[in-house]
């Protein structure tokens, strides 16, 4: 099933003064299917917040069409299968969770036991049932983080969009939303999400969408960006300091015991790089 169809995307920005525009987003078309978790990548400014604004209906695009579920649903229906995070979450420091997700569930008209069940169900999903009575002023930015995930569910929507989940985060936190994430791979969400920690990006997205300057460089599975032939390294161990100021000489002389060699293809870091380089 596709759960989004989007076609010549367009989002301009007008300039009062001067009525000069900015194109934030620029023809951009690419589809997602259910399970898919679509990692959206590039330097601040692409257009990644644009991007979203656009598919969760909170702007409208200049131009161009978005075509959600396959147009199977609308009005609060098609609300309640998007769910999203947004990299700052800003919650009432005075409630509990329970309090929050509480509020949030009714506006869904998720009521009783039901609801009781739902909001038990995500506090332990994301490590915070033991904190489901504390005051959320008191949370850490990862707790809150944990805590904008189980928001974003309440309505057990198909498709989440989270804008730089592990933002700010130490390891211990990223790694914990990270884990998180991973679940609900498993359990067979549909995901986007932007992350300028590639490495978190290449964990977890099974494709990837690098946009630059509103336009999209690349777009496709994860597995064929990175085995792409002409971004492969060869990694060799030499036994000592002088063989390894002479390597360029050891390979074409073949005449010295290499001790190891590995074959390994280039990080998403080093592919993002090379494209934003080409790209200026």
């Amino acid at each position: 099933m596709k759960i989004l169809e989007i076609t010549e995307l367009k989002k301009k920005y007008v300039k009062v003064i001067g009525k000069s525009s900015i194109d934030a987003l620029n023809s951009i078309s690419f589809e997602l299917n259910k399970g898919e978790v679509l990692g959206v990548i590039g330097p601040n400014g692409s257009g990644k917040t644009t991007l979203f604004k656009c598919i969760l209906g909170f702007i409208k695009p200049t131009s161009g069409n978005i075509i959600k579920f396959d147009n199977k649903f609308s009005g609060l229906e098609l609300k309640k299968k998007m769910g999203f995070l947004s990299e700052k979450v800003n919650f009432n420091n005075f409630l509990t969770p329970v309090e929050l997700l509480n509020f949030y569930g009714s506006l869904y008209g998720l009521t009783g036991s039901v609801l009781l069940n739902k909001i038990n169900e995500l506090l332990d999903m994301v490590d915070l049932e033991n904190y489901k009575s504390m005051k959320v002023g008191g949370f850490s930015k990862g707790m809150l983080q944990r805590l904008g995930i189980a928001v974003s569910l309440i309505n057990d929507c198909e498709l989440l969009i989270l804008d730089e989940p592990i933002s700010g985060m130490d390891p211990f936190g990223a790694k914990k939303i990270t884990e998180i994430i991973q679940e609900l791979v498993k359990r067979g969400k549909t995901l986007i999400l932007s992350s300028h920690v590639l490495s978190h990006v290449e964990d977890i997205c099974s494709d990837i969408l690098v946009l630059y300057k509103g336009k999209i460089l690349r777009k496709g599975k994860l597995s064929d960006l990175v085995t792409d032939t002409n971004n492969y390294r060869i990694d060799i161990k030499v036994r000592n300091s002088q063989e390894a100021q002479n390597a360029e000489n050891i390979l074409k002389q073949n005449g010295f015991d290499i001790s190891a060699s590995s074959f390994s293809n280039q990080d998403l870091e080093n592919i993002f790089v090379s494209l934003i380089n080409g790209a200026k």
